[in-house]
């Protein structure tokens, strides 16, 4: 099957990729081998991956769920149910808090380790990227209006920097240190 989605391990050692019958798989990037580890997602294609802690968890989002994968040993260790079109994710490595754009509108942000998540922003419109700091406590939407808005993600409320972008937004992704914002705009 098609590969539809593509995601780089933080130390570039490994490799994810996301098909259309769902099935994630995990690649040696210098053998250019698999692991053995499969990953499926019932309802169809990941939309997003991203790994964390360092590569020791890979995070895989489809239409109806979020899957955390141990990818030393395969084993999934936290299933969250979503309903989304197109989910975008971003995770606080600090508090592993997931945050899910789910284009229906609003952001879920989901603590894989504890279970608990709860809808935390509402938009007007779609929102189609998501980014947030690595303590979680700042977060940015892209809507597909190009509008970019910033919130605290304590208050639940929006912060003044709402900037309209160049053009639809592809990606985002907030610097380590957390004072900045890279997008991709296309």
């Amino acid at each position: 099957m098609g590969i539809v989605y593509l995601a780089f391990s933080q130390n570039e050692q490994m490799l994810a990729s996301a098909s259309m019958d769902g099935q994630v798989r995990i690649w040696e990037v210098v053998s250019g081998t698999p692991r053995d580890i499969l990953i499926v997602h019932p309802d169809g294609a990941a939309h997003d991956l991203v790994f964390t802690e360092s590569d020791r968890y890979l995070i895989s989002a489809s239409r109806r769920e979020v899957i955390v994968t141990d990818v030393g040993n395969g084993e999934i260790v936290a299933r969250q149910r979503i309903q989304a079109n197109h989910p975008q994710i971003a995770v606080a490595a600090a508090t592993s808090d997931v945050f899910i754009a789910d284009d229906l509108d609003g952001v879920t942000v989901w603590n894989w380790r504890t279970g608990k998540s709860e809808r935390i922003v509402e938009s007007a419109f779609r929102i189609r990227e998501v980014a947030v700091t690595d303590d979680g406590s700042t977060l940015v939407t892209a809507s597909d209006k190009r509008e970019l808005t910033v919130w605290d993600v304590a208050s639940r409320a929006p912060l003044p920097q709402t900037t309209r972008a160049a053009g639809q937004i592809d990606g985002m992704w907030v610097t380590d240190e957390g004072a900045g914002l890279l997008v991709q705009a296309g």
